[in-house]
C-alpha cells in the first residue's frame, strides 16, 4: 500500500506486498519497502533499504552531498559529541575507540583513516592495516613519490640505499673540481646539540651530532647550502664526497712530489721530515724570539739544502722573501703568490713560540699545501695566495723556493 509508479513498465519486482516504494522511470523496478528508484533499469539511482538486486543498490549523484551530520554505510557509529565525519566500512568489527573524531574510515584488508583521536594507536594520516605505533603517515605497501620538496626532523632510514639522480644527460655546465684541499682546509667541523628548548615544534633529535655549520662553509663550499623559505639554513653533506675524493687526490700527487726521485720535483724524505720536527721542537722548547728568526731559518735553510743534495738532487735553494703581518682570529691573512710549477718551504713563528712549517707546491695551476710541523699556526691558500691563519697574533714568515 502508499505505493508510487511513474512510466513505462514501473512495476513492483516482487509478489511481496510492498509499502511506501516508489519507482520513477522506463522499465524501473523496485523491489523493497520504504525504497525510492529512479532511472532505468541498469542505470539508477535508488534511495532507501538495502536489497534491491535489479537496481544495482546504487546511489549516484552529479553534483555534490551536503551533510550536517554522519554519513554511514555498513559502519559502526563511534563518532561522539558535536564531531562529524564519513564511515566507509566493510568490516564492522573494525577496532575504534568511542570518542575517536575521525574523518573518513576505510577498513578491512585496506585502511584509509584520517584520525585526530586515537584509533589503535593510529594518529594523523594512515594508508595500510590498523597499527598500535602511533605513526602519523604510514604506507604499508608500495611506494611514496614526493613530487616538490620533503622536510623529516629525525631519522630516516631503509633497508636499501638512497639514490640521488647522476646521469651526464641530466647535467649542463659541468667543471672539474680544483683546489680541493685548500678548500677542505677552510672547513671546521664540529659536534654540536640541536636547540630543543627553543624550537619545540620542530621535533630535534636529543642525540649529539656531528656535521658543519652552514653559514661557516658557504664561503667556501656554496653549492651545498641551502636558505629555506623561513631564513634558517641547510646543509647537504652527500655532494660533500666529490670534494673529499679530489681532496684525497690531491693530496697523493703531494704525497708523490715528496718521495719520487725527481729532479724537477722537491724531493724531501721521512727522515727530512723527522729533522724538521727536530728542528721545529727545539724552536718551541727554547722560545725563540724574533731577533733570531733569521739565525734560525739560515740552518733550516741548510738542513734541507745539505739532505736533498746528498741524497737526491742538487737544487739551487735561495730565501725567496719574508714578511712580519698580524693575522686577525678567523681571518685570512696572505703573505706571498708563488709561481707557476715551483715549491716552496714555508717556515712561520709568532711572538709567542708557536710556528707552522709547510711544503707548497704550484703545479698544473693549483696550490697544494703539505703541514710538516707546527702548531697554533697553519698555513694554507685561497685562489692564487699562501697565507697564514691564526688567532689575533703577530707571525713573521719566511719562504724559500726549492725549484
Amino acid at each position: 500500500s502508499n505505493n508510487t509508479f511513474i512510466g513505462a513498465n514501473a512495476l513492483p519486482g516482487t509478489a511481496q506486498q510492498l509499502n511506501y516504494a516508489t519507482a520513477i522511470g522506463s522499465d524501473v523496478i523496485v523491489t523493497t519497502s520504504g525504497t525510492i528508484v529512479l532511472g532505468r533499469t541498469d542505470d539508477v539511482t535508488v534511495l532507501g533499504a538495502a536489497g534491491d538486486d535489479r537496481s544495482g543498490n546504487r546511489l549516484q549523484v552529479t553534483g555534490g552531498i551536503k551533510s550536517t551530520g554522519m554519513l554511514s554505510a555498513n559502519a559502526l557509529a563511534l563518532i561522539s559529541g558535536n564531531r562529524n565525519g564519513v564511515w566507509i566500512n566493510n568490516d564492522a568489527t573494525a577496532g575504534a575507540t568511542a570518542g575517536a573524531s575521525n574523518a573518513l574510515v576505510q577498513t578491512g584488508d585496506s585502511t584509509l583513516l584520517f584520525s585526530h583521536g586515537a584509533i589503535d594507536g593510529a594518529t594523523g594520516l594512515v594508508i595500510g592495516p590498523w597499527s598500535s605505533n602511533g605513526t602519523g603517515l604510514r604506507v604499508s605497501n608500495g611506494g611514496v613519490a614526493v613530487g616538490g620538496a620533503l622536510a623529516v626532523n629525525g631519522p630516516v632510514s631503509g633497508s636499501s640505499a638512497y639514490a640521488v639522480l647522476s646521469d651526464a644527460r641530466l647535467k649542463t655546465n659541468v667543471e672539474k673540481i680544483s683546489g680541493a684541499l685548500a678548500v677542505i682546509n677552510q672547513l671546521q667541523g664540529v659536534r654540536y646539540d640541536f636547540n630543543r628548548a627553543a624550537f619545540p615544534d620542530r621535533n630535534f633529535e636529543s642525540q649529539r651530532q656531528l656535521g658543519f655549520i652552514a653559514q661557516q662553509i658557504e664561503p667556501f663550499v656554496p653549492e651545498v647550502v641551502r636558505t629555506g623559505a623561513d631564513g634558517y639554513k641547510s646543509v647537504q653533506y652527500a655532494p660533500m664526497l666529490a670534494l673529499l675524493v679530489e681532496g684525497v687526490k690531491e693530496q697523493q700527487q703531494i704525497l708523490k712530489h715528496l718521495v719520487k726521485k725527481d729532479p724537477a720535483t722537491l724531493l724531501v724524505d721521512i727522515k727530512t721530515f723527522q729533522a724538521n720536527d727536530a728542528v721545529f721542537e727545539n724552536i718551541k722548547t727554547t722560545n725563540i724570539k724574533t731577533a733570531s728568526l733569521e739565525a734560525e731559518t739560515a740552518r733550516i735553510k741548510k738542513l734541507e739544502a745539505d739532505r736533498i743534495e746528498s741524497k737526491f738532487v742538487r737544487s739551487d735553494v735561495v730565501k725567496s722573501g719574508e714578511i712580519e703581518v698580524f693575522v686577525s682570529v678567523g681571518s685570512f691573512q696572505p703573505i706571498f703568490a708563488p709561481q707557476a710549477d715551483s715549491q716552496y718551504i714555508v717556515n712561520a713563528t709568532a711572538e709567542d713560540g708557536s710556528s707552522a712549517f709547510a711544503s707548497v707546491a704550484f703545479m698544473g695551476g693549483k696550490i697544494s699545501i703539505t703541514p710538516i710541523s707546527g702548531k697554533g699556526v697553519d698555513v694554507t691558500a685561497i685562489g692564487a695566495q699562501v697565507g697564514l691563519v691564526a688567532a689575533s697574533k703577530k707571525v713573521k714568515a719566511t719562504w724559500i723556493r726549492m725549484s
